[in-house]
């Protein structure tokens, strides 16, 4: 399973370059998870991120308890985070260039 992960820093780390439970958790901006098929997911603006049974789901705060009661493995949840509109817009179009 391929990943991309885009930080509020600016960073990019791929699944080449880390395992997903070595990440930091903070700072989530933009994940793209390839799917088996090549097909690609893009999730941003979510609160949580949790890898579970080698898929990326993204959740608002008011679905964390129903992720809780199933168990999280650590190092499996990454946090989203609010970023100022200029960094947002850096990010976004790294993602959106290179992703069309």
């Amino acid at each position: 399973m391929k990943w991309e992960i885009y930080y509020d820093d600016e960073t990019k780390i791929t699944s080449d370059d880390m395992k997903w439970e070595n990440l930091s958790p903070h700072g989530v901006l933009i994940i793209i998870h390839y799917q088996n098929d090549n097909k690609k997911q893009i999730h941003m603006g979510a609160d949580y991120y949790l890898m579970r049974n080698g898929t990326v789901i993204s959740f608002p705060i008011k679905d964390l308890h129903e992720h809780l009661l199933l168990g999280i493995p650590k190092g499996a949840i990454k946090f989203g985070r609010w970023c100022p509109d200029d960094v947002w817009e850096r990010v976004h179009r790294k993602v959106l260039e290179k992703n069309n």
